[in-house]
């Protein structure tokens, strides 16, 4: 329960900071996805279930907020949060290189899915340039971002983890 509201939380921290401080540290009018961090890392940590509901809960507060179509934000990070918790046991949780690959991966995956739902089929052909111009800078500045913000999770998700060593009695 500690994990799950935490998890909101951080969910929550990370949209406000995404909505209102990446305008300030914005390179070029690209700012990096928090959320996509976020979903990421929880379903990389927890598993798919985790990285769903996680995934869902960003994706509502997107669509709540900034789209005109509700629950399409939400589906995307759902099965973002699904596929990431997919790799939850496949290596150590330290090792930081599968887990950035996972978010510059999934940042690619939601702007292409994104392009393709919201641009393309409104007969916006311009792939290129938005692969070139927005989504590549994104993922660069996404997964230098998540160098620091990871290990910043990872220390979160540590200590959950004692705390509920020590509640269920495995250390005396």
């Amino acid at each position: 329960m500690k994990r799950a509201v935490i998890t909101g939380l951080l969910a929550l921290l990370f949209f406000l900071l995404q909505s209102t401080l990446a305008n300030y540290i914005e390179i070029a009018g690209i700012s990096p996805n928090l959320l996509i961090i976020l979903i990421v890392s929880v379903a990389f940590f927890s598993g798919k279930t985790a990285g769903m509901l996680t995934g869902f809960f960003c994706g509502l507060l997107v669509d709540l907020f900034f789209s005109d179509i509700l629950g399409f934000y939400s589906m995307v990070y759902m099965l973002t949060g699904y596929v990431c918790g997919i790799f939850q046991k496949k290596v150590l949780e330290f090792d930081y290189k599968l887990p950035l690959l996972l978010i510059g991966a999934a940042d690619l995956t939601t702007s292409m899915i994104v392009y393709w739902c919201l641009f393309l089929m409104r007969r916006r052909f311009n792939a290129g340039y938005y692969l070139v111009h927005i989504t590549l800078p994104e993922i660069v500045y996404t997964v230098f971002a998540a160098v620091i913000l990871y290990r910043i999770l990872y220390a979160i998700h540590q200590r959950l983890i004692l705390e509920e060593r020590r509640r269920d009695g495995y250390f005396v």
